[in-house]
């Protein structure tokens, strides 16, 4: 398909396109400009994006067993020590039990600013929104003639066959609840979107709230009746406390009686990992576990990233990797100096960050409270951005 169109030709698509997210409820007709085509990728870009999952994938399992590593002291113990801050103690021993060693997401979703030097990952997600809207516009844009990496219908098919892959319990047919919190409940109209292509595509689904489900010795139901097999967990671990019933799903995924996606591991949502990744102690470990060549990809990927501990650090040693003007620092707070033309770091502590920990003067009692883990990171200069995968 040409990827220059006639004015009236743009016009009519972005036109459609609009109508088929508005009749999805997926649009509310005032916020968004539409393109009339779907964002173009070259075929180094759609290599390189394609070729991204199977280290993620790898550098998932290496940061799961960094975890549990830490926590048994074959790896730094205050890799774990940092992981943990902020989370429930019941979550941590919930996460830490032997039965989910092995349990990871299922889908992992890079978020990737194009850069005048390539890709970047500026957040791994591993609860990530935007497939029901991604798979809406990539229906309404191949119904318009353009070529959809994964197909007209590869978002709900690639799900479909991940919910199908999940181990259930036998002989129930499978039954899936996409459970989507108050906290998400933006993303509501997407979610049932998707549930209903899933059905379509013959597998029973259906997106409910937390209220919904209901509990009994033999498992989950929704309306008393519908046995659930699958749940797919839309809501954070930050936000746990807030959800109703979550007690009764944690149990019934304990005892074997509903698979879960993704599973319920803070450490694998924690945004701290891109540091991890960059700490000179912790290079042997990945390039163990990744091997040189996707550890070297990822260090590259990755921006530069630092925890931004409150303790003081010792006489002795410098902030490992960080530098202002050529020397090295040891004080956060040789950051709050620096002009503007010096500002070359971008604070990832984001207010809506939901960790909490306690900063303590030293020696002294808690001072007061902020996001928990904040972190900062290398700023990149970019001129687009866009998600992984197709980009409709």
């Amino acid at each position: 398909m040409p990827t220059e169109l006639l004015p009236a030709t743009s016009r009519e698509h972005s036109r459609r396109v609009r109508t088929r997210l508005m009749e999805a409820g997926l649009h509310d007709g005032a916020t968004w400009r539409i393109s009339p085509a779907p964002f173009l990728l070259t075929s180094a870009d759609l290599s390189a994006i394609q070729s991204l999952g199977q280290h993620l994938q790898r550098f998932t399992l290496a940061l799961n067993r960094l975890y549990y590593e830490s926590v048994r002291g074959a790896q730094p113990t205050w890799v774990a020590d940092y992981l943990d801050q902020g989370k429930p103690s019941d979550l941590i021993a919930y996460a830490r039990m032997n039965r989910f060693r092995a349990a990871l997401p299922d889908v992992i979703r890079p978020d990737l600013i194009l850069t005048e030097d390539g890709f970047m990952i500026s957040e791994l997600d591993s609860v990530p929104g935007g497939i029901g809207l991604t798979g809406c516009m990539g229906q309404a844009y191949a119904d318009l003639g353009w070529p959809i990496i994964g197909g007209r219908d590869g978002m709900v098919a690639g799900l479909a066959r991940m919910i199908r892959s999940l181990p259930h319990e036998e002989p129930k047919p499978l039954h899936l609840a996409i459970v989507v919190s108050e906290e998400s409940n933006d993303y509501r109209p997407e979610m049932l979107w998707l549930a209903a292509r899933l059905r379509e595509a013959g597998l029973p689904a259906q997106t409910v709230s937390p209220e919904d489900v209901t509990f009994t010795e033999e498992g989950l139901f929704l309306d008393g009746s519908t046995p659930l097999t699958a749940l797919y967990r839309f809501f954070e671990l930050f936000d746990l406390k807030n959800i109703p019933k979550s007690e009764l799903i944690m149990y019934a995924v304990k005892k074997g009686r509903l698979a879960l996606t993704p599973p319920m591991k803070p450490w694998l949502e924690e945004k701290m990992a891109f540091a991890l990744v960059h700490h000179p102690a912790l290079e042997p470990f990945w390039t163990h576990e990744l091997g040189a060549d996707t550890f070297e990809l990822l260090h590259r990927l990755m921006p530069k990233t630092w925890i931004l501990d409150p303790r003081p650090v010792p006489p002795h040693a410098v902030i490992a990797g960080l530098t202002v003007d050529g020397h090295s620092v040891s004080d956060w707070k040789d950051l709050g100096n620096l002009g503007q033309k010096g500002r070359r770091f971008v604070n990832g502590a984001r207010a809506a960050c939901p960790w909490a920990m306690t900063c303590r003067k030293p020696n002294g009692p808690p001072r007061w409270r902020r996001p928990w883990p904040p972190s900062i990171g290398s700023r990149a200069s970019s001129r687009n951005s866009g998600r992984g995968g197709t980009s409709p």
